[in-house]
């Protein structure tokens, strides 16, 4: 981007959505190559829900994406926080459980990591 980078977009979108009193915020993945783990904080700090590191299988990038939104619409997205180990809704897909993910309630769909908010240590 010409005048900031996703995350500082991010941030900036969700202090709009705080000062709007929004019932939920928009749900957003940042696609990048940098998955170092402190670029990973970044992101999850700056408000970002997950990432796809590239390069990105295309061939399964609909189907991850719309499990996730499927899912975060009957859980998170309704105002059912979820956390591995949890029961899930009827209908709702089912995410995978890692111990590569940065955070103890972290989660996968496919290779879209969904970033929890317990750093693993």
């Amino acid at each position: 981007m010409r005048h900031m980078n996703g995350s500082t977009a991010i941030v900036e979108l969700r202090k709009h959505e705080a000062r709007g009193r929004q019932a939920r915020p928009q749900l957003v993945v940042v696609t990048t190559g940098n998955s170092a783990t402190s670029d990973l904080y970044i992101y999850q700090k700056a408000g970002f829900q997950g990432i796809l590191v590239k390069p990105i299988n295309v061939k399964f990038l609909g189907k991850w994406l719309a499990d996730f939104h499927a899912f975060w619409e009957l859980t998170a997205g309704a105002g059912n926080a979820w956390t591995p180990g949890q029961t899930l809704p009827p209908g709702c897909p089912r995410p995978e459980v890692k111990s590569t993910s940065l955070f103890e309630d972290g989660y996968f769909f496919g290779d879209l990591q969904v970033f929890g908010t317990v750093p693993r240590r």
